[in-house]
């Protein structure tokens, strides 16, 4: 482990209660759009999932738009265990950490199933 006694470490990820209960199957929609910092040129984001019986596979779509008219794609694709909150904070206690905070999103809202993100805040 690399993470010195009394350190304090964090983790967001997608609330997988949440998850659970999306549809299974969401095609890519654009979602933003941006100037790439080095060239300028435009980058559209957009995402999509399939929801399987035990995982959430997430694709990002980065289309670079060229001045030519072509396009070059990136594609990032994550995938999300579908297991309980809790067993998240049991493993994080078995590897003997302690949660301190406990938030459903990026404002420091309380975590429930309805909350976008399981965010912990742990220390070592």
């Amino acid at each position: 482990m690399h993470l010195h006694h009394g350190g304090l470490f964090a983790v967001s990820i997608p609330n997988p209660e949440l998850m659970k209960n999306l549809p299974a199957r969401s095609e890519a929609e654009v979602e933003d759009e941006f100037n790439h910092p080095e060239t300028g040129n435009p980058v559209q984001v957009s995402s999509g999932w399939r929801r399987m019986k035990d995982t959430f596979n997430l694709v990002w779509i980065y289309d670079h738009l060229l001045p030519d008219g072509t396009v070059e794609r990136h594609t990032v694709e994550t995938a999300h265990h579908l297991i309980p909150a809790d067993t998240y904070l049991d493993e994080i206690q078995t590897a003997g950490m302690k949660v301190t905070d406990l938030y459903g999103d990026f404002d420091h809202s309380p975590f429930n199933g309805d909350s976008p993100y399981l965010i912990c805040v742990v220390t070592f």
